[in-house]
């Protein structure tokens, strides 16, 4: 895995988007209120390339490359010089009765 070597640590943190949902279908991620992606559209068990950003508040949106409705959302505020996964997980159709609804995490690595 490569995670790519931060080139401003001080002031900038390294983010990923990986998608772990075994039953949803491939999704990208935006900036709350963007239309771009953040991410280009990841299968279940993809991921995205590492990408250096400025260390801020964000917030994101796990949208369905099928038709871009939102499927999870996420916010982190990181810390410079740490790198950061959002990970799509659960299911979009869980059994009956159970639990494990998809979401969205972001998680430090």
């Amino acid at each position: 895995l490569d995670e790519g070597t931060l080139t401003n640590p001080t002031t900038d943190v390294m983010i990923r988007f990986v998608h772990l949902s075994s039953d949803t279908p491939a999704a990208y991620v935006v900036l709350t209120g963007e239309t771009s992606p953040f991410f280009t559209p990841q299968t279940f068990q993809q991921s995205s390339a590492f990408k250096e950003v400025i260390s801020k508040s964000y917030s994101f949106e796990v949208r369905a490359s099928i038709d871009s409705h939102v499927i999870a959302t996420a916010s982190v505020v990181p810390k410079a010089g740490f790198y950061y996964t959002i990970v799509l997980l659960g299911l979009s159709s869980p059994p009956a009765g159970g639990s494990g609804k998809v979401s969205a995490q972001v998680v430090s690595n």
